[in-house]
């Protein structure tokens, strides 16, 4: 059998029939330790091992092929993983699909993180991770499937490009975006703004607890509807969204690399184009190295403002699934978030991370939740 495995793989290295492919992934597990505190001062600890405080554990495949004249086939699969848990059910990740790349630029199809995403995340200066207390609201980008990209080639040094269109496959154009991006980076400076807007689907105010934590306010989730407070660990519908509403969304990220330390700057709004409701987010921070360690700190702020249609808590400490926001109420979350990462080499990282978070200031509603968590963990790249 292993001769005929060897026979297999010089006769594809002679004839080409095998395409180039590299494997690769990240496994992230931490130890961690998260509390949460509601409106009526009831505080609940948990204690866990977990992923996705320094980036989601994931497996992919990626390769390429030259094509001749100047063109490459480019294709990836990535999936998540959770290593914590015993009944995995890997999901299509981000840098999934197939390309073609040459002197017009490049083009992928597939599943990504969108431009505003990415804004985002090179704005917090400590890491940008999911699960994670205390960052910058990402609900302007995300996951997306069904998703075009474009990346231009360098017209002027420093300078990159970037476009995309998401279908939403509906007969309509429900569920379609379209973004842009433009990025400058000299010396060590980098600028980076990115905007999309997206065709919403019609649906009802909904209102729905998590099944594995029912009747607790920090579990809220909402159903197609513009939402806040994702500093906070919680979530906060601001306005329903109503047939073909256009959402638009913009990131500023700014960062200088002084040597000694790297500071960090980002803002970013989402806002209905049929209602007063917007959500604004700002974040600042510094990363230090220290040799083998990188000391990192952010502070994070956020404002939603209401159009009267959404929903929150109410001030018993329990969504009431009513409207209970008036047009004009805000809610406001702030956050901060330590990193501390040592290298270990250049593919293993130890790492700590201590996080907080507050949403308060409802309009309406008497409500603070709290949020804490601290974590140790490890994080392999191969």
């Amino acid at each position: 059998m292993k001769k005929t495995l060897v026979a297999v793989a010089a006769m594809a290295a002679i004839t080409g029939a095998m395409a180039d492919a590299k494997i690769s992934g990240i496994l992230d597990q931490a130890a961690i330790t998260s509390s949460k505190t509601d409106g009526n001062g009831a505080k609940t600890t948990t204690k866990s091992f977990g992923e996705d405080l320094n980036g989601y554990s994931e497996l992919g495949v990626s390769g390429s092929e030259d094509l001749g004249n100047g063109l490459t086939a480019t294709y990836g699969i990535n999936l998540s993983l959770s290593a914590a848990t015993g009944g995995n059910n890997p999901a299509i990740y981000h840098g999934t699909g197939v390309g073609l790349k040459g002197g017009f630029g490049a083009v992928t199809i597939g599943t990504s993180y969108n431009l505003n995403f990415f804004t985002n995340a090179i704005a917090d200066a400590s890491g940008f991770a999911g699960a994670s207390v205390g960052q910058l609201n990402g609900s302007a980008g995300g996951l997306k499937s069904n998703i075009l990209t474009y990346n231009a080639p360098t017209f002027v040094p420093g300078l990159s490009l970037a476009a995309e269109i998401q279908r939403g496959g509906a007969s309509t154009n429900a569920g379609n975006l379209t973004g842009y991006m433009a990025q400058y980076a000299t010396g060590g400076l980098l600028v980076r703004y990115s905007n999309s807007t997206k065709t919403e689907a019609a649906n009802a105010v909904t209102f729905a607890y998590s099944a594995a934590d029912s009747g607790s306010s920090d579990d809220q989730s909402y159903s197609n509807q513009l939402s806040t407070t994702s500093i906070g660990g919680t979530s906060t519908a601001l306005a329903a969204r109503t047939a073909l509403d256009k959402t638009k969304a913009t990131a500023i990220a700014l960062t200088y690399d002084f040597g000694v330390a790297k500071l960090f700057y980002g803002t970013s709004s989402i806002k209905s184009s049929t209602t007063v409701a917007q959500i604004k987010s700002n974040t600042t921070g510094v990363s230090v190295p220290l040799g083998a360690f990188n000391v990192a700190y952010a502070v994070s702020s956020e404002k939603g403002t209401s159009d009267g249609t959404g929903l929150t808590a109410d001030g018993t400490g329990t969504g009431d699934g009513a409207t209970d926001l008036n047009a004009g109420d805000t809610v406001s979350s702030k956050g901060s978030r330590l990193f501390v990462t040592y290298a270990l080499s250049k593919r293993t990282t130890l790492y700590a991370m201590s996080g907080k978070a507050s949403v308060d200031s409802i309009a309406g509603a008497s409500s603070t939740l709290k949020t804490t968590t601290s974590s140790f963990g490890v994080k392999h790249a191969f």
